[in-house]
């Protein structure tokens, strides 16, 4: 069993539902890795770094799941903010011996948001990291993408369902090759 710390934001906790309903406990499903869900809604990438960086992880936790960005956008933060606090976690982990992985932003429903979003995602894939892609659970198309979300933003819990499956399959991916 591999085991794995998921730190982020209300995408990470599983908003509106809670933790028991997130991606990150649909992807356990069949996978033969444990996550632990550290994520708080409302938090932007700073916040989410500064409780990384203190907080204690059980000692079997060899990887960090990092999903951020929203909150920064609809707080009106700079992209190349968040990309330095999200470097700093990846560093911090690295410093640590921890594997890092990024979940890449997902495109909301609100299209407001989604330009800063894109505008993060675009100045994240020149970093080098491992990214996770949850963009197929939640739906490639417009029609897909408005029946995904209870708000706009926080996904329905049939679409976290779906985001664990894929999750899954990437994780496993990430385990397979090594770079832990």
């Amino acid at each position: 069993m591999r085991y794995i710390a998921c730190f982020g934001d209300s995408l990470i906790e599983g908003f509106p539902f809670g933790p028991e309903c997130s991606w990150c406990k649909a992807a356990e499903q069949g996978g033969d890795f444990r996550l632990f869900n550290y994520g708080v809604c409302g938090e932007c990438c700073d916040d989410i770094f500064w409780r990384l960086s203190h907080i204690m992880l059980p000692e079997q936790v060899e990887a960090i799941i990092f999903m951020g960005g929203a909150n920064d956008a609809l707080c009106g933060r700079r992209p190349d903010q968040v990309v330095r606090d999200i470097m700093k976690a990846a560093e911090f982990a690295k410093a640590r011996g921890l594997g890092f992985a990024l979940v890449l932003p997902l495109i909301s429903a609100e299209t407001e948001l989604n330009g800063a979003l894109a505008e993060i995602t675009k100045l994240l894939k020149q970093q080098d990291l491992y990214f996770l892609d949850l963009q197929e659970g939640v739906g490639l198309n417009p029609e897909e993408i408005a029946r995904a979300y209870v708000d706009g933003v926080h996904p329905t819990a049939a679409t976290y369902g779906r985001m664990g499956a894929v999750a899954r399959r990437q994780i496993k991916n990430w385990l397979e090759r090594g770079e832990l």
